[in-house]
C-alpha cells in the first residue's frame, strides 16, 4: 500500500535587499537609517554555497501616470 500520510519539515532562509546593483553586477548600494551601505553580491551567496537555492531578481520601474481632474482613473 502506498504511503498516503507524509509528515515534513521545511526550513527557509531568505534574504532580501532592496538595492542598486552596480554595473558590473558585483555589488548592491542600499540605503538603511539614511545611511548609503554597499555589500558584494559574493558575500551574499557565500552564507548558501553547497545548498540548493530559488534565486529570484526583481526590478522595480515606477512611472507617474496622468491623472483626470474629474476621475481617479489614470489617462490612456
Amino acid at each position: 500500500m502506498a504511503k498516503v500520510l507524509r509528515y515534513s519539515k521545511q526550513t527557509t532562509e531568505r534574504i532580501s535587499i532592496k538595492g542598486i546593483l552596480n554595473e558590473d553586477a558585483t555589488e548592491i548600494t542600499y540605503s538603511e537609517n539614511d545611511e548609503a551601505l554597499t555589500v558584494t553580491v559574493q558575500d551574499l551567496l557565500d552564507k548558501f554555497a553547497g545548498d540548493r537555492i530559488n534565486l529570484i531578481i526583481l526590478t522595480e520601474d515606477n512611472e507617474e501616470l496622468p491623472v483626470k481632474e474629474d476621475a481617479s482613473e489614470p489617462v490612456s
